[in-house]
């Protein structure tokens, strides 16, 4: 079939073929006017200051918008924003649980259904610097223009909430340890103030200095000083190693658990994770889980997986290596202490002096200090009403429908239009054929064509 005989049979069937196409385009267009409605609004929230733990080197700290940590740390937040426990409070702050005063009484509640429906029609993106941006865009989407943006408006401060709670909990569990922890050294300090009074009162001193004693007091006192800090050392490291094990024990994603995401290699796996998991997923909508390129790529993640648990072990282990360390120090000065102690009271005839008894409460005194002044920080700590995340741009009830598009169903239209106007005359065509010039009557006929009249 040649381009001429196409553009004679278009010409002798264009009333059809019109119609065709002008009945696909009008019911294009009347799906996009029969189809909701769905408006999408949008809240910036904006990264004020990197944690210096999610910034795992010098680079990462000029560019705190780039590198693995900041990337890493961008996910993490993605992955408290889609979360169950912020799609929870937001939905119990959209019915009124946020301002009623019976609230913390009688909590609203909030269906797994619920739950479901907000998070498919929710949205994180990066902006600002890439996937490692500064800038995170929260939208939700809705058939509603002011349904959309109370949503995404909800949803950002119960992110910030959630954020501020998970960097205030361990804190706050820590309070009694170290509550502990002061009570403990202000009874060795009160032991070691009795014990030098009663000295004193004993063979009637006043004053006292802890000189007195020459070079081996004064070395007595400096390693009191040093097991004192030593021992806060030791002390901070074993809670720490503790607490660590306590919530990797209790299934705590790895991300919220303070000390883990220290580590490169554990944020460097994370975000390989992350990515090939995503990855996977999109494999598996496009392939089906049969696809040997789809178990290709589930094996890569189970490795990875595999890999990012050995990390956050080794991590584990590094921790409790640290605290045995540093008991061991402490420890170690404990002996040269108890060492200088009898090298002194060897000096003065075996009798406990004044500068030994002065030196005990010194050294009791700074472990004292140091421990008040970690409680006193920790508690300040837990009492912080903010976080380094801010919302930038609040959400507005959007002017336009972000779905459907109008140029997407016109364009569909048209081309199925025209795809159908010319498939129906070709099929009109061949099951009812017409003679149109002489190839035609030849074909036809099976006889060669001796001439043709024409009408005048």
């Amino acid at each position: 079939m040649t381009l001429q005989l196409l553009l004679r049979i278009f010409r002798a069937r264009w009333l059809m073929m019109s119609l065709i196409f002008g009945g696909c385009l009008a019911a294009g267009l009347a799906l996009y006017w029969i189809h909701p409605k769905e408006y999408t609004a949008s809240v910036a929230l904006v990264i004020t200051s990197y944690p210096q733990s999610s910034l795992t080197s010098q680079r990462d700290v000029g560019n705190p918008a780039e590198g693995p940590g900041a990337n890493s740390y961008m996910l993490t937040q993605k992955d408290i924003l889609t979360s169950r426990p912020v799609a929870s409070k937001a939905i119990s702050r959209l019915k009124g649980g946020a301002t009623r005063k019976d609230a913390g009484k009688k909590p609203i509640p909030v269906y797994p259904s619920e739950i479901s429906a907000l998070q498919e029609h929710l949205d994180v993106e990066f902006s600002g610097g890439g996937q490692g941006g500064s800038v995170i865009r929260v939208s939700y989407t809705a058939r509603k223009p002011q349904r959309a943006a109370a949503v995404a408006n909800a949803i950002a401060s119960a992110y910030l909430q959630t954020k501020l709670q998970l960097e205030t909990q361990p804190i706050l569990s820590s309070l009694p340890w170290y509550a502990t922890q002061v009570g403990d050294f202000s009874q060795r300090l009160k032991k070691a103030q009795t014990a030098l009074a009663r000295y004193k009162t004993g063979h009637k001193i006043v004053g006292g200095n802890i000189n007195e004693g020459g070079l081996p007091t004064q070395r007595l006192a400096t390693l009191s000083q040093e097991l004192a800090l030593a021992e806060i050392k030791a002390q901070q490291a074993k809670e720490q190693a503790d607490e660590i094990r306590r919530l990797w024990q209790q299934g705590r994603n790895s991300s919220s658990i303070p000390g883990i995401m220290d580590s490169g290699l554990v944020q460097q796996l994370r975000v390989q994770l992350l990515i090939t998991q995503s990855q996977l997923q999109s494999m598996g909508a496009q392939l089906g889980e049969n696809n040997p390129r789809y178990r290709e790529a589930a094996e890569r993640v189970a490795q990875l997986k595999a890999r990012y648990r050995a990390a956050i072990v080794s991590v584990i282990r590094s921790k409790r290596n640290i605290a045995q360390a540093a008991a061991a120090t402490a420890a170690s000065l404990q002996k040269r202490l108890d060492q200088q102690q009898r090298e002194v009271l060897q000096t003065q005839g075996g009798q406990v002096t004044l500068p030994i008894l002065i030196g005990r409460v010194q050294a009791a005194q700074q472990a004292y200090d140091g421990m008040l002044r970690l409680y006193n920080q920790q508690l300040l700590r837990s009492q912080m009403q903010s976080t380094n995340v801010s919302i930038l741009n609040s959400a507005e009830p959007p002017l336009s429908p972000s779905a459907p598009k109008l140029k997407i169903y016109a364009a569909a239209a048209f081309i199925i239009g025209l795809l159908a106007a010319i498939g129906v005359a070709l099929l009109v065509e061949l099951i009812n054929p017409k003679i149109r010039s002489r190839d035609d009557a030849e074909r036809g006929l099976g006889l060669k064509l001796l001439g043709d009249l024409r009408s005048e």
